[in-house]
């Protein structure tokens, strides 16, 4: 039985394999992100319109840790620009929705061909690398999820 090379050398592997995936990743990406006329925060509106749906702007502010106010105006880029629209809220007609349009999910979608492309090439693996993929994969986003949170409690 071969030996396997030794852990540091392993692990600079792995690194070179995802600095090697994430450059593919973005070079498919960059035209679609660097024609994209959104600030960051705008970015991250739409990202909450496309995971939470339907929004007053109250809540937005919230989830943002921002004032009404300043969501109010991220709104209404996102409207001018054509990806969001506000309509009247069906169970309280006194309150008003934010919502993506088409053009606000056609966004969204072309901002994942990345991982449009990933599901290709997972279909493409054969069972025995998918399951070694799925226990790596698995693996590594535990530690990162627990690292990540050990962080964010320490800065606090």
């Amino acid at each position: 039985m071969p030996a396997h090379p030794p852990r540091a050398t392993q692990e600079e592997e792995a690194l070179r394999y995802y600095l090697e995936i994430h450059r593919a990743l973005w070079h498919s990406l960059a035209t679609t992100w660097m024609d994209l006329d959104l600030s960051l925060a705008q970015l991250r509106t739409l990202l909450l319109l496309v995971n939470h749906g339907p929004l007053q702007v109250g809540h937005l502010a919230r989830h943002m840790e921002i004032g009404v106010p300043t969501a109010g105006h991220l709104v209404e880029k996102l409207v001018q620009g054509g990806f969001a629209r506000r309509f009247e809220d069906p169970a309280d007609r006194r309150r008003c929705l934010v919502a993506l349009t088409d053009q606000g999910e056609e966004l969204y979608a072309r901002l994942l061909v990345g991982r449009q492309a990933i599901a290709v090439c997972l279909h493409q693996l054969g069972d025995e690398d998918l399951s070694a993929y799925l226990q790596g994969a698995h693996a590594l986003a535990d530690k990162l999820a627990s690292q990540l949170s050990t962080n964010a409690t320490q800065a606090r």
